[in-house]
């Protein structure tokens, strides 16, 4: 009996960057693709490191900018994009205008898929857009889009706005919860975890940060960093600053582990509030980024997000999650419940 032909999927995300947030999404997302009926590329920035953690095929993504365009890859993932059955942008933050060319390059590879007529989704995303221009380039480009799953109300509100016809928008959630859960027993957890972004936390409140560190190790706590980005010069300097080790992973599952194994995390990046989620570790989250506050509005967990950071909030929380931990977790395990339930919509159903 001759096997059937594979149809061939493209998915288009800030992969191989070694930011572990966006590596959980990607993890998430393979697991539920049918390896039997989809033949998977990813675009990504280091198409051999995505090759060898994910053993499938991965290019770099069209040239933006002189650098990508030495690289002479644009005529092989031209040739992938026009072989591609279906193109899947996401998941993350890809269409936002905050971060200098984000919005321009993403629209812009965005419009060579369009060029060809391909069948695109936008999957698992969060969209933060402000200026005109964006909100005019978006209407104009997602209008032709044939899926959307968002993972906040947020998100789904800016698409309504912009006219995008109801039919095509489904709240799901980020595509991490795809990934199994990985629980330890709260008596074998041990210390309190920074998961930072330096780049986004001002001088003010790195000064109550170091503080309230001070504060935990007079409390006779194991305090320590995670670097989510590997390579990034704010996690070391971060761990430096405050005098405590930094914990490097290689991939996402030791990532995981470091979690999973930790009491309490305190995280300015949305992944580590998903994936202390997914290992029902209680957290407080705090950002400047939309993203993380949007996000813990729409599963329900505001409590655990810090609006305004000051010593005297840190270790009020601190204290109350300490003395109703076993609360913690439960509320923590059942929001986690709900959100992989919401998984069920991130993809096309023709997908699984």
């Amino acid at each position: 009996m001759i096997a059937k032909k594979r149809k061939k999927i493209l998915i288009f995300g800030n992969f191989g960057a070694v930011n572990f947030g966006d590596e959980a999404i990607l993890k998430g997302l393979l697991t539920k693709i049918s390896q039997r009926k989809w033949q998977v590329c990813v675009i990504s920035n280091n198409p051999v490191l995505t090759k060898n953690n994910f053993k499938l095929n991965a290019i770099f993504p069209p040239p933006f900018g002189l650098k990508s365009f030495c690289r002479f890859n644009f005529w092989k993932t031209l040739k992938e994009i026009k072989k591609a059955n279906f193109i899947f942008f996401g998941g993350g933050c890809l269409f936002q205008d905050k971060e200098r060319f984000a919005f321009s390059m993403w629209s812009f590879f965005l419009g060579i898929c369009l060029f060809f007529k391909k069948k695109i989704a936008l999957i698992a995303s969060s969209i933060d857009i402000d200026k005109n221009i964006s909100k005019y380039c978006t209407k104009k480009l997602f209008k032709k889009i044939s899926f959307f799953s968002l993972r906040d109300q947020d998100s789904v509100k800016i698409l309504t706005k912009l006219k995008i016809p109801q039919f095509k928008i489904n709240l799901a959630t980020d595509a991490a919860f795809f990934l199994r859960r990985k629980i330890m027993l709260p008596k074998k957890r041990k210390g309190i975890l920074l998961i930072l972004h330096g780049k986004n936390i001002s001088e003010k409140n790195k000064i109550v940060i170091k503080k309230f560190v001070q504060f935990l190790k007079k409390k006779q706590e194991i305090v320590s960093c995670l670097a989510m980005q590997k390579n990034i010069t704010h996690d070391y300097k971060w761990a430096k600053e405050l005098k405590i080790p930094l914990h490097e992973a290689d991939n996402i599952e030791k990532v995981r582990k470091i979690i999973s194994s930790s009491k309490i995390v305190i995280t300015s990046r949305l992944h580590g509030s998903i994936l202390a989620m997914l290992s029902s570790v209680p957290f407080m989250a705090f950002s400047p980024l939309k993203k993380v506050k949007n996000f813990l509005h729409t599963v329900e967990l505001d409590d655990l997000f810090i609006k305004k950071i000051s010593f005297k909030e840190l270790s009020s929380r601190y204290k109350k999650i300490n003395k109703n931990y076993s609360l913690f977790c439960k509320i923590i395990f059942n929001k986690c419940q709900k959100e992989k339930q919401k998984t069920k919509k991130i993809l096309p159903n023709f997908v699984y």
